[in-house]
Formats: structure tokens, C-alpha cells, sequence
């Protein structure tokens, strides 16, 4: 049996620091077949190489594309395809950016529990029968 290749701890944790900056569920945070860590949305992800992080966004039209470049300016574009592309992202998000990120990724905003609501869960119990 051979080892990992490679320890993959950083770069889930660089991920779990923007997930925390743009305020959505840790759950977000998959591997994907290769084993890489990803912060997964709707039309697109966030991975990282252990040092700068970026954006993957599949738009489906070049008009939707062209349009995200404009809003997401703030972040520099590395790959341009027709209706698809990869944006590097400098550091963590403002919480105007987050939001836009949140947007065009089609990432929920996560909403912080009362303490009500925290009470109540534990009350519950989700073990089987």
C-alpha cells in the first residue's frame, strides 16, 4: 500500500479561512476525485495549491461570463475561456466581495443560529433505533 502523496492539511485549511471570510457552511468543503479540497458552489469551486487560492466558474454563456469578469474585478483573471474561466484571488474577501463571490458561485450565506435555536437541536437526538 503506498503512502499519500502529498499532506492536503494546508490547502484545507487556506479553504476553511475563506470559508469562514464569506460566511457559508464548512460542509462546503469537499475533495473532489483527485483528493483535492474544494469549496464547491453551484457554478463553480474554489481550490487552492497550497499558497494562492482560486476561482473556477463554468457561466454557460459568454455574455454571463464577460459579466462576472466585470463584477469580480477585484480579482485577477488566469485562465479566459469563452464561457468559463479561473480568477485568482489575492486575499480574504471583503464582506461586499464575499458577497459576490457567494453570487457567482451560487453559494448559500450562512445563518447564524440564535441561541434558541441551538437549545432546541440539542434536544434532539439523530442516532438510529
Amino acid at each position: 500500500m503506498m503512502g499519500h502523496p502529498s499532506n492536503r492539511k494546508p490547502d484545507r485549511d487556506l479553504l476553511l479561512g475563506i470559508v469562514a471570510a464569506m460566511t457559508v457552511s464548512n460542509a462546503r468543503v469537499r475533495r473532489n476525485r483527485c483528493g483535492d479540497w474544494n469549496i464547491v458552489g453551484r457554478r463553480g469551486h474554489i481550490s487552492t495549491d497550497g499558497v494562492g487560492q482560486y476561482v473556477y466558474l463554468r457561466l454557460g454563456t459568454k455574455r454571463k461570463w464577460e459579466n462576472a469578469k466585470r463584477t469580480l474585478s477585484f480579482l485577477t483573471v488566469t485562465q479566459d475561456g469563452d464561457d468559463e474561466g479561473v480568477f485568482k484571488i489575492a486575499g480574504p474577501p471583503t464582506s461586499e466581495q464575499a458577497e459576490l463571490l457567494r453570487k457567482r458561485l451560487g453559494l448559500r450565506k450562512l445563518s447564524p443560529l440564535t441561541e434558541e435555536q441551538r437549545t432546541n437541536l440539542r434536544r434532539f437526538s439523530f442516532r438510529s433505533r
